[in-house]
């Protein structure tokens, strides 16, 4: 079927010596499509439309990879690099490049790819505008330091803001322990966490991660933070929302704010009642959440759920798990899991596997080791974010 998409065809250009393999064909019928060959010297010139770029099996060769995103002109708008999931250094290369290039997972179903797809093309000729504005601006004022200065000082600000957004202390209601890791890659973050007591048996917490990098993202987040409605008053009672429902009204808030750039995001939000130790939780294209039990086993915890911002009227599945005292429950956004596939050279490793040396730690002490882990040998190049729920005995 096809999408009405602002009145006009949107075009893609696919840039590789290769045929666009299926998913991407289906996800782009009804668009203006183009080819151009990597070798093709017309192919490192701006033009108007959403590139699309399959580096030919050259994405595990980082000298290759460094070459064709040199290639690129400054005054591209958004790129978007369909990659092998376990190619760790394209990856890496390309969340390095400051939010222009943007990597999708090459065997993404054809309908989700069209959804991320047509998102992307519907900022990118804002995105290719603000970048040729600012090209402009950079070589106007060409070495003049104060106005370096004065951006540093501005994104410390903005930096300083975003962190207020962030709880300044966890809350505790026992037997309920938590315990949090928040490590930008820059100044600013598209990551945020919260968690919230809504009164005295329940507490809300989530994670989330918006796409992009940079203000946009920051910004979401804040939105993110203000928008998210975890318990509903009315007079003298309330009712609290649960985990699906917050995250499909979270979806219709960012979808009708027609966000021209960074407007969608993943989630996953829950909702532990500290009396019966049910958690109900839900996830909106987020990482699977993990539950680490008492004896040292790792358990991945489905639920099904689109990106939040895509689709006004999608909606969310919600799961409950029975916890038991010893249990622990990892939220995280993906940026851990590319630093800790970079410590330990497993580029392909899941998360569970990732995370199993230090599955039989308390909540403190694994959320340190992850800290450590991070500062000693990883050079972060997207935001990470962990945040860990302890059942305490």
């Amino acid at each position: 079927m096809q999408r009405a998409f602002l009145n006009r065809q949107p075009k893609v250009i696919w840039c590789s010596d290769e045929p666009a393999p299926p998913n991407v064909v289906a996800a782009t019928r009804g668009w203006v499509f183009h080819t151009r060959r990597l070798s093709d010297p017309a192919a490192d010139k701006p033009h108007d439309g959403l590139t699309v770029v399959y580096p030919n099996g050259q994405a595990s060769d980082p000298a290759a990879m460094i070459r064709l995103l040199e290639s690129l002109p400054a005054t591209t708008g958004l790129c978007v690099f369909m990659l092998p999931r376990g190619e760790s250094v394209a990856w890496s290369l390309i969340n390095q490049d400051s939010g222009r290039c943007i990597g999708l997972d090459l065997a993404t179903p054809a309908e989700q790819l069209a959804a991320k797809l047509e998102t992307l093309a519907r900022i990118e000729p804002m995105v290719r505008g603000l970048r040729s504005e600012l090209a402009a601006a950079h070589h106007a004022r060409a070495g003049a330091a104060d106005a370096v200065a004065s951006l540093n000082e501005e994104m410390q600000l903005a930096a300083k803001l975003q962190q207020d957004f962030l709880p300044q202390r966890l809350p505790e209601v026992p037997p309920a322990h938590f315990a949090a890791l928040f490590s930008p890659a820059s100044w600013l973050s598209g990551d945020i966490y919260d968690v919230t007591r809504l009164d005295e048996r329940f507490i809300g917490f989530y994670v989330a991660d918006a796409v992009g990098h940079g203000m946009p993202a920051a910004l979401l987040t804040m939105f993110i933070k203000k928008a998210l409605q975890t318990k509903r008053v009315s007079g003298n009672s309330y009712q609290i929302i649960p985990p699906d429902l917050s995250l499909r009204e979270l979806n219709t808030s960012i979808c009708q704010q027609n966000l021209s750039s960074c407007h969608f995001c993943t989630a996953i939000y829950a909702v532990l009642n500290t009396q019966t130790l049910q958690m109900t939780y839900c996830r909106a294209g987020h990482p699977e959440a993990l539950l680490l039990g008492a004896d040292g086993s790792i358990k991945i915890l489905p639920c099904d759920g689109g990106l939040l911002g895509v689709f006004p009227d999608a909606t969310f599945q919600a799961r409950t798990v029975q916890l038991a005292a010893g249990d622990r429950v990892v939220f995280y956004s993906d940026g851990i899991e590319e630093a800790l596939r970079t410590i330990t050279a497993q580029p392909r490793l899941p998360m569970s596997d990732l995370l199993s040396p230090w599955a039989a730690l308390p909540c403190d002490e694994l959320i340190a080791e992850l800290s450590t882990q991070i500062d000693a040998h990883a050079k972060a190049s997207d935001d990470i974010t962990v945040l860990g729920l302890e059942i305490r005995r």
